[in-house]
């Protein structure tokens, strides 16, 4: 088959146009030995073995014409080796086939040692390597050298670490193939966009890697969006990002949908639920499962939505164990008054084990259970996690904690009872 009928075969079989002749022109000559039904042939094995589209096929042909020139048996055992090297389904390997159909060109060799590269300078096991592969697969073709060249380039300007670097490759190995001029320009747009000094970027980029693949325009719509929704000035709308830049990856949809569950579930005006977002933006972030099982557990203890407004970080703690938490608060201060403060944050572990130290102290106040690691060691001259091993939360600390609290309750409620009769006593007394 010459070069002519080739050529004339993709122009009317798979709709290639003059542009994609010019293009591919130097891989058509490795063609032009295939007869048409036998390039006719090879499609439909293609098509018929990876579930493959006419258009999806004609893509690969396009980025990777070498392939028709492969034997179904090289074809088959090439996708077996790299299934059962990576543990992937016939699914996971199709759509890697689909995004990167140059995999078939590898050599066996050549891939493992790669892998071994990658998995030797990055600290990475089998299944991390593994989940990186089925998300960036052309890893498997980068050089080396441009490699070690791209970590050090992330590194010297963002002040990376190589732990650092490497928790971010593992969420984002998108960064080893991103131009470095681009990503340049990229921290250029967000800094003159967002008033953000290099430690902010920074701080940012090691949070959220994936602001380097969005795309501007849509950025500043995504911006736009939330001011206008959430009454925020450009001051405000910078401040929340800085503090949760997550937010840019959320679709429109899903916000709102996601504010109006919070407002019917937790009866909130649109003021209130703006309130919340200002100070805690990452509420956006939470399942609605894992926000229904927290809403029970403040539903028990009578945490109502102006304390939720005025406390929205509480949203952060996890609902198991929440309970506990605040039984033990409430031994530990012998009230409610904890309330006030910011409770949630400490781990019952350390609330546990430095309470039952200090309470033999005379010097000690509950409020105390809340102070940084460098004030408590200051005032009490030992380390919290000391503490930890000495007094373990055990089945009789809870038993412990539950019966107290009981006792409390009842005592103060009682209380609560008796000066509200004395008080209107008093008031019927007046009224005679």
């Amino acid at each position: 088959m010459s070069l002519l009928s080739v050529i004339d075969t993709l122009k009317k079989d798979f709709g290639w146009t003059d542009d994609d002749i010019k293009k591919y022109d130097d891989h058509l000559q490795i063609l032009a030995y295939l007869k048409k039904d036998k390039i006719l042939e090879k499609t439909n094995f293609y098509k018929a073995t990876f579930s493959l589209s006419n258009d999806e096929f004609n893509k690969i042909l396009k980025s990777f014409p070498v392939i028709l020139c492969y034997s179904d048996k090289s074809v088959l055992e090439k996708a077996e080796f790299y299934k059962s090297n990576f543990s992937l389904s016939n699914n996971e390997f199709n759509k890697i086939f689909k995004s990167f159909p140059d995999i078939l060109g590898l050599n066996n060799k050549g891939v493992l040692e790669k892998v071994d590269f990658y998995k030797s300078n990055f600290s990475l096991s089998n299944n991390e390597f593994n989940k990186i592969f089925k998300s960036f697969p052309v890893i498997l073709a980068l050089n080396n050298k441009s490699v070690l060249e791209k970590v050090d380039f992330y590194k010297s300007n963002f002040s990376l670490s190589n732990s650092e670097f490497n928790k971010i490759f593992k969420s984002f190995p998108v960064i080893l193939g991103l131009n470095n001029k681009s990503v340049l320009e990229k921290v250029d747009f967000y800094k003159s966009n967002f008033s953000l000094s290099n430690n902010e970027f920074n701080k940012i980029f090691k949070f959220f890697p994936t602001i380097l693949s969005l795309n501007n325009k849509s950025v500043l719509e995504k911006a736009d969006f939330y001011k206008s929704n959430f009454s925020l000035s450009n001051n405000e709308f910078n401040k929340i990002f800085k503090f949760f830049p997550a937010i840019l990856g959320y679709s429109d949809k899903s916000v709102l949908e996601k504010v109006n569950f919070y407002k019917s579930n937790f009866s909130l005006s649109n003021n209130e639920f703006n309130k919340i977002f200002k100070s805690f933006p990452s509420i956006l972030g939470y399942s609605d499962k894992s926000v229904l099982e927290k809403k029970e557990s403040f539903d028990k203890i009578g945490l109502d939505s102006r304390y939720i407004v005025k406390n929205p970080s509480i949203f952060s703690v996890p609902a198991k164990g929440f309970i506990f938490k605040y039984k033990l608060l409430y031994v530990v201060f012998g009230n409610k008054n904890f309330l006030d403060k910011i409770w949630h944050i400490t781990s019952e572990k350390k609330i546990w084990a430095r309470y039952s130290h200090i309470k033999k102290e005379d010097k000690a106040n509950p409020g105390d259970v809340f102070y940084s690691e460098k004030k408590f060691q200051k005032k009490y001259g030992i380390e919290s996690i000391k503490l930890m091993e000495k007094y373990p939360i055990t089945l009789e600390t809870v038993e412990f904690v539950n019966t107290k609290y009981n006792e409390l309750v009842e005592k103060n409620e009682n209380k609560s009872l008796n000066a509200k009769l004395n008080t209107q006593e008093e008031e019927r007394v007046k009224g005679e």
